[in-house]
């Protein structure tokens, strides 16, 4: 749920105002790293950073790791051209297309069970590519070299919104990840106290309206959670269907 700007190197998107209104309140002043996704958990166990967000799924094997302040609830979803949306009804009407999704994500997983699906129904499978960056993913589909690109729903949605002007792409199938799951906000278990600050202040901003306000400017505010909570998970990342 961040992607970099126009010029390739501003961090931009609903994660990226979340974090630096939460510093705000704070009084923090935050130091922004791009890091590849399968990659941040292990940088903010060995300390190289000290919190994750980044569309990141709070589940219970997780918090083994890591605390997670909940923040939205969402899924994933799949863009792909309006010509093909035409034709797709279902699910099983994606069969032998080829797929971008990014290494280490929830997206990776199901495009592996949905690829099942598929085989178990007597079609061909999804041809899953996996690529370092979502926008990497992006950039495949955009180009042909991959028909479809699952990602967070709220991503999904606004890169189908924006791109060519919401012309040439759409989302589809909210149901790709069944299960909706909380995203948060990854936070090590050796900074005592980081994680209920910035869960006190992300309530504050529940109240106060700025939450709401920063989820809508990205037409996100039907993925608003009322409450924030530290580590609400109620499934594994292995239970998601």
């Amino acid at each position: 749920m961040e992607f970099f700007g126009p010029d390739g190197q501003t961090f931009e998107g609903v994660d990226v105002e979340l974090i630096e209104a939460i510093a705000e309140g704070l009084e923090l002043e935050p130091e922004l790293i791009n890091s590849s996704y399968d990659g941040l958990i292990p940088s903010v166990v060995s300390g190289r950073l000290d919190v994750i967000i980044s569309g990141m799924g709070d589940f219970t094997d997780r918090e083994k790791q890591l605390d997670f302040v909940d923040y939205v609830k969402t899924g994933s979803e799949v863009m792909m051209s309006k010509e093909a949306a035409a034709k797709a009804n279902s699910l099983l009407d994606l069969c032998g297309m080829s797929i971008g999704v990014q290494a280490g994500t929830d997206q990776v997983a199901a495009t592996e069970e949905e690829s099942k699906r598929c085989e178990a129904a007597g079609k061909p499978p999804l041809k899953v590519e996996t690529f370092p960056e979502d926008s990497d993913a992006l950039l495949a589909q955009k180009s042909g070299r991959v028909e479809l690109h699952a990602a967070d729903a709220p991503v999904v949605a606004y890169e189908a919104a924006t791109i060519d002007g919401g012309k040439r792409f759409v989302a589809k199938f909210p149901n790709f990840l069944s299960t909706p799951i909380d995203y948060g906000i990854g936070v090590s278990k050796d900074q005592e106290g980081l994680a209920e600050a910035i869960r006190d202040q992300l309530n504050v901003m529940i109240e106060d309206g700025t939450y709401g306000k920063i989820l809508a400017k990205y037409h996100l505010q039907e993925l608003a959670v009322p409450k924030a909570v530290i580590n609400g998970a109620t499934v594994s990342s292995t239970g998601v269907e």
